[in-house]
């Protein structure tokens, strides 16, 4: 299969494939990052691509390609800056510390959002340990922002009480101004 086609295929624009091989369970796709700019994480000045001071394959799961997984060998550098900071390259693609593209596990995610961790890591493959974790990043933002649909919640829960209650009543407008009554905070 020529490289342009999988890169293609691939939707990454910022890795380059270099390499690939299908052993019958999965697609093995070797890539590294689309040479560009090199910015020092630490002091923000730019880093020749030629002070690399080291390389290691960064194995990451991908979005399946029919029906069998991909597994992403990524080439990843690390550099030293000229104010002598040594940092590792950062991708788009894969969070720092993961296993997975972002993508896939946004797909992960959704495919998991109507039932529970459990189920979530017996559906989709991935361990307990793995899906919790990306919830608890979620989680986790809440207390980033202090926002939640709380609110949106309770009024659902008094509009359904409401409905109940007024079981029967044939009017719709009589319903409708019971429950903007009981939503409303201005009386």
């Amino acid at each position: 299969m020529p490289e342009d086609l999988v890169t293609i295929s691939l939707g990454l624009p910022e890795l380059k494939v270099t390499d690939y091989r299908d052993d019958g369970k999965c697609h093995h796709i070797w890539a590294e990052k689309v040479k560009a700019v090199i910015w020092c994480p630490h002091c923000g000045a730019r880093t020749p691509p030629e002070d690399i001071l080291q390389q290691r394959e960064r194995k990451v799961s991908d979005l399946p390609i029919n029906g069998k997984p991909v597994m992403l060998h990524i080439n990843q550098r690390r550099f030293r800056c000229p104010n002598g900071h040594r940092f590792w390259e950062r991708f788009d693609t894969v969070a720092f510390k993961q296993r997975q593209t972002r993508r896939l596990q946004q797909w992960l995610l959704r495919q998991a959002s109507c039932c529970s961790v459990s189920q979530a890591s017996r559906r989709t493959g991935f361990g307990y340990r793995v899906i919790e974790r990306w919830w608890f990043e979620y989680i986790l933002n809440y207390f980033e922002v202090f926002l939640t649909n709380g609110t949106v919640e309770g009024f659902n829960t008094k509009i359904k009480l409401i409905l109940r209650m007024a079981f029967g009543l044939p009017c719709f407008e009589h319903r409708k101004a019971r429950i903007i009554a009981a939503c409303c905070r201005d009386p």
